[in-house]
């Protein structure tokens, strides 16, 4: 394992990256969302509306001899002078006194029409109704203000003012605010991309030596068991067999392959009892026990598949065999039912099947029992090679007592979904046992090629662990006591 590995861009995976963008969109979404709505709130509550309320003048000289020239520059001058005037303290107490408010707050400006005698008086405030009162205050008052203006000029009003219906500075945010959702949204979406990236799963078959403590025994590639929505609907969802008319010739080869080099570590151990697990639940490890055990049977080799996920069997649905309480593990060990009224025949293959027909919520002091162990030895003797399906390592006690009863064992491990930190605590559980790990089968790989073609592969079977997450009181079971870190499914 290369624990100082560094990484490049050959490292990242396409699909991964994809789907965890994907996954992950409606919360970059959101985030883009509130931060386009907090900056778009933050500008309008800074936002303060203004209105302009404006009167127009004519400006004429009282004693003009060539009108329009002096009524022209009368009109420059005016409202040169009268911005003055109408910026001064007398004009705003004036305003203030007549209002009977106590501070002036609006602008006042005169400006003139380009080469006319016209005057412009608009008046600005952050109320449409204060604006309007202050200029009419003006225009009551003009005719002090001309006088103090100019003696010689006159302005008569040509349009009264009008109490404004819109402000001067409307807040328009609408293209800022897309502009910002969309950077916002592209920067989370930047965020979940590195995280994707930097996440240390397994995501390629070279994962499995360059992050983990253990031998890769081969990958299986994603692959749909439903071709249509109809066979979707008339079967039930459980995992893809080798033997299904839908499997692929890629699929099928995949277990070959796997099956060869279990077959090759298990010569040289001269080991024949072979548990499957996984370290979480929904890794697929059932579907992979199911196959590993069906390649085998093909080759014609004396093949016995034990259902050892008492908590959670799955064995039975997957062959669609309704199983008979009075053949099962439980009664074969606890009931006196001979092995070979206990064991279940699958035509297509001739593998034996050890089933359950529930769940158990003492599983491991079932699993624990001599007894157990004295079927395990038999079925081992009688047999080419015992598999064993075994509940997920990290969910309860009974895969670590199951890894003392076998020769070898194999972890599924599921395509870009558990840390490799997490992996390989594991695998040094496994490596504490007396099933010598024989190595890690990548389940479920996916890439954008494969996807494009329909794919490969199917999602790993369903479980069912929640009451029964809680009893590890077994973890101190006889001589299995030094796996008592299970102590945490203690009962409530």
């Amino acid at each position: 394992m290369n624990e100082n590995k560094t990484f490049t861009l050959a490292d990242i995976d396409a699909y991964s990256l994809l789907m965890d963008l994907l996954h992950n969109l409606w919360a970059a979404v959101l985030g883009a969302l509130a931060v386009a709505m907090a900056l778009y709130m933050f500008n309008s509550y800074r936002h303060v509306d203004r209105y302009t309320c404006s009167a127009t003048f004519a400006v004429m000289s009282k004693k003009s001899s060539n009108y329009i020239y002096q009524n022209l520059n009368a009109a420059e001058n005016m409202a040169e002078t009268f911005t003055g005037v109408l910026q001064s303290d007398v004009l705003k107490e004036r305003v203030c006194t007549d209002l009977g408010i106590d501070e002036f707050n609006a602008s006042v400006k005169a400006s003139v029409v380009s080469e006319t005698n016209i005057l412009i008086l608009s008046v600005t405030d952050e109320s449409p109704q204060d604006a309007f009162n202050v200029i009419r205050t003006i225009i009551n008052d003009y005719p002090d203000l001309i006088q103090w203006a100019s003696s010689s000029m006159v302005m008569n009003i040509l349009q009264e003012p009008e109490v404004p219906r819109s402000p001067d500075n409307p807040l328009y945010m609408r293209n800022s605010t897309i502009r910002i959702f969309g950077l916002s949204l592209l920067a989370f979406l930047a965020l979940f991309a590195e995280f994707s990236i930097k996440q240390d799963t397994i995501k390629k078959e070279k994962d499995l030596t360059d992050k983990l403590d253990a031998k890769s025994l081969g990958t299986v590639n994603y692959e749909k068991k439903y071709k249509s929505l109809s066979s979707r609907l008339r079967d039930k969802k459980t995992g893809l067999k080798i033997t299904d008319t839908t499997a692929s010739f890629g699929f099928v080869e995949s277990y070959r392959k796997i099956a060869a080099k279990i077959i090759d570590e298990a010569g040289r151990k001269h080991a024949n009892a072979i548990l499957i697990t996984s370290v979480r639940e929904h890794e697929g490890k059932s579907t992979a026990a199911v196959n590993i055990a069906l390649t085998l049977a093909r080759q014609g080799k004396n093949v016995v598949l034990i259902d050892g996920d008492l908590r959670s069997p799955s064995i039975a649905e997957m062959f669609d065999i309704d199983v008979d309480p009075h053949r099962t593990l439980y009664s074969m060990l606890f009931e006196g039912v001979k092995p070979a009224n206990a064991l279940y025949r699958d035509k297509k293959s001739g593998l034996y099947l050890l089933l359950s027909h529930k769940g158990y919520s003492n599983s491991t002091e079932i699993i624990a029992s001599d007894r157990m162990k004295k079927a395990i030895k038999m079925l081992k003797e009688a047999a080419d090679y015992v598999v064993l399906d075994s509940p997920p390592v990290s969910v309860i006690a009974d895969a670590a007592v199951e890894a003392n009863l076998t020769d070898l064992s194999v972890l599924v491990v599921q395509y870009n979904r558990v840390q490799a930190s997490d992996i390989n605590e594991t695998i040094d559980v496994l490596k504490e046992c007396k099933a010598e790990l024989a190595g890690c089968v990548l389940n479920q790989v996916r890439t954008i090629s494969h996807s494009m073609v329909g794919g490969y592969g199917y999602g790993g079977y369903r479980y069912g662990y929640g009451k029964y997450g809680t009893y590890g009181k077994y973890g101190k079971y006889g001589h299995y006591g030094k796996y008592g870190k299970y102590g945490k499914y203690d009962k409530n």
